[in-house]
């Protein structure tokens, strides 16, 4: 499922066309060949060239252009940043998309994964935005939770925990105690876990991952 900005990069070619055609015929229309040439030329330049890179790098990215940097992207480097963002960008997240998805089949269960993939695939934009709101929202209360001194037995970090393991169940797959347990072991087995949560709050690794074995032993236990 791509993002809006990867969309917009897809069709990008086609719409700058269009609207820069319409827009350059317009102008010389209502000012004349002369200042309609300049108007559309300024309009292509601050919407297309200014607004859109703005919006496509963030303030950030759009900045690094300008540093006094030697150039690796060719002459001038915002149009090789371009092309290479339009080149490759959808490459990148076609390559990364199949070694994950072959490294998720080889380890769980195939049954999981159809499940996951099915569900997920039928998410718009607007789904992924609600998903990672909830997540991060998740991750803050449980930061929150240990700078006040809360262990991951509280009944407060519990009821956070039980809200990410109904959340995995809903918009996933179908995940028992064990396989929640299971995940939670993964948060410091895995590097690239521990390395996501390490970010959010040193020490968050390994608290969720006693918080997850506690909340699936009560589930387990039925209480």
């Amino acid at each position: 499922m791509f993002s809006l900005k990867q969309k917009a990069l897809i069709f990008m070619p086609l719409v700058l066309s269009i609207t820069t055609y319409i827009c350059y015929k317009q102008l010389v229309i209502l000012f004349g060949p002369k200042i309609g040439y300049l108007s559309g030329f300024l309009f292509y330049w601050i919407c297309w060239g200014l607004l859109f890179s703005l919006w496509i790098l963030g303030r950030q990215g759009f900045q690094e252009l300008f540093r006094d940097t030697p150039l690796r992207f060719g002459q001038p480097a915002w149009l090789g940043l371009i092309l290479l963002v339009i080149l490759l960008f959808l490459k990148e997240i076609e390559e990364a998309k199949a070694k994950y998805r072959d490294e998720v089949r080889q380890k769980y269960d195939p049954k999981l994964v159809a499940e996951s993939e099915e569900k997920t695939s039928r998410y718009t934009e607007a789904d992924w935005r609600a998903i990672h709101d909830q997540e991060m929202g998740i991750y803050r209360r449980l930061a929150a939770a240990m700078d006040a001194g809360k262990s991951p037995a509280d009944p407060e970090v519990q009821e956070v925990i039980g809200e990410r393991y109904r959340e995995i169940n809903e918009r996933y797959y179908t995940c028992t105690p064990q396989i929640f347990q299971g995940l939670g072991e993964m948060y410091v087995a895995d590097s690239r876990f521990t390395e996501f949560y390490e970010r959010m709050r040193p020490g968050m690794a390994a608290f969720m991952r006693q918080a997850t074995a506690i909340y699936s032993d009560n589930l387990e236990k039925g209480e």
